[in-house]
C-alpha cells in the first residue's frame, strides 16, 4: 500500500557521505571504529566497546552513546532481542539485520531479526510515556537520523495519568526532528484502559424532607360564631448542610378557612377561605399557592360548594448529564490522548410546594366555618456532586511526528496495536426526596380545603460521561510536519470502545428516578494515517534539511555488513525507495566473487544507464542511481527496468522515476 502525505518529497540524507552514482557501498571491516559501533546481545558495555566484532557493546543505547564520538555516528546491531528505549540524537543511525557472522540480511530473514522492545521512558530527561524510539531536536547542520532493518515493538501501556486517561503506546516518537525509517517493522503496543469516573456525592440527608401540615378542621356550629375558622396548615421547611445550591426549599403555608355567619337565622355573612401562600421559590407555575374556596349559601349540610384550590408542586432541577468524550488531542509533550468524559452537574435544591387554599364558610341550615388548607411540603436537598467523567482509553500509535518534524518512510510495515476502551462515567449523587403536601383540614358539612403542593426532590447529580475510546493509528502527524511514504503496509489493530455513561442516582426511589444519565463516550478510530490540524506550539523554527558534516569513514552507515566478504545468498533487491525522486539505492548479494552487470532500461528496451560492469567480491553490496542517463542528463519520469546479470543469471526489477 502506497500513500503520499505531501506532494513534495523531503530530501533524505541517507549517508553522512554519499558516494556518486554508480559506485558501490563496500565498507572496510578493519575500520569498524571509524565507520560505526557494533552491538550484540553477547557484548559488554565498556568505554572501548563496539570497535570490533570481538568486543561489541551490549545495548543499543550504549552503542549510540559510543557512536556519538565516532566520525560516522552509526550503530550496527546483531540479531537478538533488546529491551530498551532508544533515544536517538539527530544525525545518528542504527542499522540492524546482521546475523551471528555479521552478515547483512533483511530483518525478516531467519537469524537476522533485530527486535527492540520498548518500555516506559522514565530515565532522566525522559517523557514518562510508553515508547520504543524517541527522536528530538534538530541537528545544527540538518542531518537526518536513520533507522534501518529493525523490528521495533511498542510496549503495552499500563496505568493512567492524573486525569484518569489511559496511557497510550507509541513506537516511534519524533519531535522537532529529521528521520529516515528504512525497511523497519513497527509493531505497536496496546493502550491502557481509562479509569471509571468517581461516584457523585449524595445529599447530606436522604431522609424525606419535612411534609406540610394539614389545615385546621371546619366545624358545624349550632351557635353562630363569626370569628372562628379552620387554621392554616403550616408549611414544611428544610435546610441542607454543604448543599451546592442556594435555592430556598421551604413550602408555602395553607390558607385559613372561611368564617361562618355570626347571626345564624339570617344566613347572610359567611366568608370565603383564604388563599394559600406560595412557596419560598416559585418557578413559573411551580410552587404557586391554591386559591381559597368561596363562601357557600346552600348545601352546607351535605358538604356541597367549591373547595379551596390545591397548592402547586415544587420545581425540580436535576443535574445535567455529563457529555461523553469525543476525539482526542496532543498533550503538551506531544503524545496522543483521547478525550475524557465530563462530569455530570449537581442540580438544584428542590422547590417547596405551594400552600392549599382554605375552604369557604357556610350559611345554609346549620352553619359551619371552613377548614384550613394544607401546607406545602419542603423541597429536598440537592446531591452534592454529579459523577465524574470516565478516563479516555489509551491509543496505539506506530509513528508520531510532531512539531515541524520531517520523516521519510521507506518500505516499512506497520502492525497496528489494540487501542483501549474508555472508562465508564461515575454514577450521579442522589438528591433528597421532597416532603408531601399537607392535607385539607377535616370538614363536617363545609366544602373541602386545598391540599398543599408536594415539595420537589433535590436535584440528582448527573451521571458522568464515558471516556472516548483510544485510536489505533499507523502514522499520526501534525499539520506542521512532513511525512513522505514510499512503500508501506498497514495491518491489524482495533479501536477502543467508548466508555458507558454513568447512571444518575441509581438508589433513588422509583417515584424520584428521573435523573440524567451520562452520555456514552465516542469510540476510537482505526486509521492508517491521521493528520492533526493546529497542534503545533508557537515559536518553532524549521531546521534545514540539507547539508551536513563530511566524515572520514569511506562508507558510513551503509546497509552492507560491517565485515565485508562474508558469504551471502545470490540476491537482487531492486530500488529503494521506489518510486524514486531524489535517487535510490540498488542492493544485491553475491555468494562468491563474480562479474556483475547492472543496467537501467526504458520501456522501449533502450539502455539509459550502465551502473556496474566489472568484478565484485562476495558479500552484500549497494549502488546508488541518481536518476540520470549515461550522458549526465536527468532521465524522464516514467517506468524503468533494472537488469542485474551475474553468475549466468539475469534478474529484472521495475522502478518508477518521478520528477
Amino acid at each position: 500500500m502506497r500513500i503520499r502525505l505531501q506532494s513534495r518529497r523531503v530530501s533524505l540524507r541517507l549517508l553522512a557521505t554519499l558516494v556518486f552514482a554508480g559506485s558501490v557501498l563496500a565498507p572496510d571491516p578493519s575500520r569498524a571504529g571509524d565507520c560505526g559501533i557494533l552491538v550484540s546481545t553477547s557484548g559488554t558495555n565498556s568505554p572501548t566497546c563496539g570497535e570490533s566484532a570481538l568486543s561489541p557493546c551490549r545495548t543499543i543505547l550504549y552503542g549510540i552513546t559510543r557512536a556519538s564520538s565516532s566520525p560516522s555516528r552509526c550503530v550496527y546491531v546483531q540479531a537478538g532481542t533488546y529491551n530498551e528505549v532508544l533515544v536517538l540524537p539527530q544525525g545518528t543511525s542504527v542499522v540492524g539485520g546482521f546475523n551471528a557472522s555479521w552478515t547483512a540480511g533483511p530483518y525478516d530473514s531467519p537469524g537476522h531479526e533485530v527486535r527492540v522492545i520498548g518500555g516506559l521512558d522514565n530515565a532522566v530527561g525522559g517523557t514518562n510515556e510508553f515508547l520504543t524510539v524517541r527522536v528530538e531536536g534538530y541537528d545544527l547542520l540538518g542531518a537526518h537520523s536513520r533507522i534501518a532493518e529493525l523490528v521495533l515493538v511498542g510496549a503495552n501501556a499500563v496505568g493512567v495519568v492524573a486525569s484518569g486517561a489511559g496511557r497510550p503506546s507509541t513506537v516511534v516518537h519524533v519531535r522537532q526532528g529529521l528521520l529516515a525509517l528504512e525497511r523497519v517493522r513497527l509493531i505497536a503496543g496496546d493502550g491502557a484502559a481509562g479509569v471509571t469516573g468517581s461516584a457523585g456525592v449524595d445529599a447530606s440527608s436522604l431522609s424525606t424532607a419535612p411534609a406540610g401540615t394539614a389545615g385546621g378542621p371546619g366545624v358545624e356550629q349550632v351557635d353562630c360564631n363569626g370569628t372562628s375558622r379552620g387554621a392554616s396548615g403550616p408549611a414544611g421547611t428544610n435546610s441542607c448542610a454543604a448543599s451546592p445550591s442556594s435555592r430556598n426549599m421551604n413550602g408555602g403555608a395553607g390558607g385559613a378557612g372561611g368564617k361562618m355567619d355570626n347571626s345564624c337565622p339570617f344566613d347572610l355573612t359567611a366568608t370565603p377561605g383564604l388563599s394559600g401562600t406560595a412557596a419560598a421559590y416559585v418557578g413559573g407555575a411551580f410552587g404557586l399557592s391554591g386559591p381559597g374556596g368561596p363562601a357557600n349559601a346552600s348545601n352546607c349540610n351535605s358538604g356541597g360548594g367549591t373547595p379551596g384550590g390545591d397548592g402547586a408542586a415544587g420545581q425540580l432541577a436535576n443535574g445535567i448529564a455529563g457529555p461523553g468524550g469525543a476525539g482526542g488531542a496532543l498533550s503538551l509533550g506531544q503524545f496522543w490522548y483521547a478525550s475524557n468524559g465530563l462530569s455530570g452537574g449537581t442540580g438544584q435544591n428542590g422547590g417547596g410546594g405551594g400552600g392549599g387554599g382554605g375552604g369557604g364558610g357556610c350559611d345554609s341550615g346549620t352553619d359551619s366555618w371552613g377548614p384550613g388548607g394544607g401546607g406545602g411540603g419542603a423541597g429536598g436537598c440537592a446531591a452534592r456532586a454529579g459523577g465524574s467523567g470516565g478516563g479516555s482509553g489509551g491509543s496505539s500509535i506506530g509513528l508520531l511526528v510532531a512539531q515541524s518534524s520531517s520523516v521519510d518512510v521507506l518500505d516499512c510495515e506497520f502492525w497496528r496495536g489494540d487501542a483501549s476502551r474508555g472508562g465508564a462515567g461515575g454514577i450521579g449523587g442522589r438528591g433528597q426526596s421532597g416532603g408531601a403536601g399537607g392535607l385539607s383540614g377535616l370538614h363536617e358539612s363545609a366544602s373541602a380545603a386545598g391540599v398543599g403542593g408536594k415539595g420537589a426532590h433535590g436535584g440528582h447529580g448527573g451521571g458522568g460521561g464515558g471516556g472516548a475510546g483510544g485510536t489505533s493509528c499507523g502514522i499520526l502527524k501534525t499539520s506542521g510536519s512532513v511525512v513522505t511514504v514510499a512503500g508501506a503496509a498497514f495491518s491489524g489493530g482495533t479501536a477502543g470502545a467508548g466508555g458507558a455513561g454513568g447512571i444518575s442516582a441509581p438508589t433513588a426511589p422509583i417515584a424520584d428516578d428521573d435523573g440524567q444519565d451520562g452520555a456514552v463516550g465516542s469510540a476510537g478510530q482505526l486509521l492508517t494515517v491521521l493528520t492533526v490540524v493546529g497542534a503545533e506550539p508557537s515559536g518553532i523554527a524549521r531546521a534545514a534539511t540539507s547539508g551536513g558534516p563530511v566524515v572520514v569513514c569511506d562508507l558510513p552507515c551503509a546497509l552492507d555488513a560491517p565485515t565485508a566478504g562474508a558469504p551471502v545468498d545470490l540476491s537482487f533487491a531492486g530500488a529503494a525507495p521506489n518510486p524514486i525522486r531524489n535517487g535510490c539505492l540498488i542492493r544485491f548479494g553475491l555468494p562468491e566473487a563474480a562479474e556483475v552487470r547492472l543496467e537501467v532500461f526504458d520501456l522501449g528496451g533502450r539502455r539509459v544507464r550502465s551502473l556496474i560492469d566489472g568484478e565484485f567480491p562476495a558479500g552484500s553490496h549497494a549502488v546508488r542511481w541518481d536518476g540520470r542517463r549515461d550522458d549526465g542528463g536527468r532521465a524522464a519520469a516514467g517506468v524503468y527496468h533494472l537488469r542485474f546479470s551475474t553468475l549466468d543469471r539475469t534478474f529484472s526489477r521495475t522502478a518508477i522515476l518521478e520528477n
